[in-house]
């Protein structure tokens, strides 16, 4: 399954696909798996999963795992028609990018960019950029990105947001002499050209 899905994401990235229908196993770790290669080849499109039949806990994880729809393999096609039309009208709102300062955010391509150079974000750390993007200079604490990003709503006690959050500063802010990432004890995270 893994193959299939890295197969499926390079094949969208090379030819520019507009999304990605992605048929998943009942099984829940093959299928997270299969999601989060096809993520991490092909970020820039909308994914439609498809499961075996309607498994509740099945879909919840592929949402949660960042899928933006699901449906069941036995669908009618215009019900899978409708909800591919619901996504890409989703994705074609006029205020589908998120701007700060010199960073450009795509919310339909799922691309970001900072001074015209594009930055190569894992799935993850896409997450944590948009979600910070979205509180427009508002702080998020380590729990707000537990649960917003992670879908956590307990503190597991390890430094995963921190760890996380490290490698988007490195990516977004090295090079450039204003970074757009300060954290303050208390406050949490905040993306800002302002560091006040």
């Amino acid at each position: 399954m893994q193959i299939a899905a890295f197969d499926a994401g390079t094949a969208a990235r090379a030819t520019g696909a507009a999304a990605i229908l992605l048929a998943v196993d009942a099984a829940m770790a093959p299928a997270r798996a299969a999601l989060a290669a096809t993520m991490g080849e092909a970020h820039h499109c909308p994914i439609l999963v498809l499961t075996p039949t309607e498994r509740t806990e099945l879909e919840i994880a592929m949402l949660q795992g960042g899928a933006d729809s699901c449906a069941p393999i036995t669908a009618p096609p215009a019900l899978l028609a409708a909800r591919l039309e619901a996504m890409w009208r989703r994705c074609a709102d006029p205020d589908r990018e998120l701007v700060c300062a010199d960073l450009h955010i795509d919310l339909l391509s799922r691309a970001a960019r900072r001074g015209g150079s594009a930055i190569d974000l894992l799935p993850r750390e896409y997450a944590l950029l948009v979600h910070l993007a979205r509180l427009r200079g508002t702080s998020a604490s380590r729990r707000q990105l537990l649960s917003a990003v992670w879908h956590r709503h307990f503190d597991p006690g390890t430094n995963v947001v921190a760890v996380h959050m490290s490698r988007l500063r490195a990516k977004l802010d090295r090079g450039f002499a204003q970074p757009l990432i300060h954290w303050r004890r208390g406050e949490g995270y905040r993306l800002s050209p302002d560091p006040d």
